[in-house]
């Protein structure tokens, strides 16, 4: 099923780069960003309508118990290195308080596909991304270090929620 947008490119290009960029944006790079978010859009059509998607990963606890000497990062481990992230991201995004995009992600997600994701729904599909990925191949300590990002702007979004 082919999607079209109903925004126009101006609107698409405001909702992804901002109203500042839009100034400094050809009509040609308008039609681009256009066709782009339409080919996006039916490239999406493909994962939303599948039925399910699945994974299933068996793990023994064997291999930790008979090691002892094993050592694991601790979490708080992880959790530091989240929050030195965090921080890092907001240096590189030049935002006093972090990257905070699951607004815009919703935002833009929901021009794209004429869905009513929020702020929380766009932090939540993180979390799910991270965890699918850690239980697809070989362990990646930086899944463990976003997810506990994540985790923590969720958590952040919804302490507002009911005030």
């Amino acid at each position: 099923m082919k999607r079209e947008s109903n925004l126009s490119s101006e609107q698409l290009a405001a909702l992804l780069f901002g109203d500042q960029a839009v100034a400094r944006l050809t009509p040609e790079q308008f039609d681009q960003i256009h066709a782009e978010v339409d080919r996006l859009g039916n490239k999406l059509d493909g994962v939303v309508e599948t039925k399910h998607v699945g994974f299933a990963t068996e793990k023994s606890t064997e291999d930790i118990e008979s090691k002892p000497d094993l050592q694991c990062e601790p979490a708080d481990g992880f959790l530091d290195e989240a929050s030195r992230q965090m921080k890092h991201r907001a240096a590189l995004r030049d935002r006093e308080n972090g990257e905070r995009t699951a607004a815009q992600i919703a935002k833009v997600f929901n021009a794209i596909t004429g869905n009513r994701i929020t702020e929380a729904d766009a932090w939540m599909f993180l979390i799910v991304l991270k965890i699918v990925r850690s239980r697809n191949g070989k362990y990646n300590r930086d899944d463990y270090v976003d997810l506990a990002a994540y985790a923590s702007l969720l958590g952040e979004c919804e302490s507002i929620r009911d005030k």
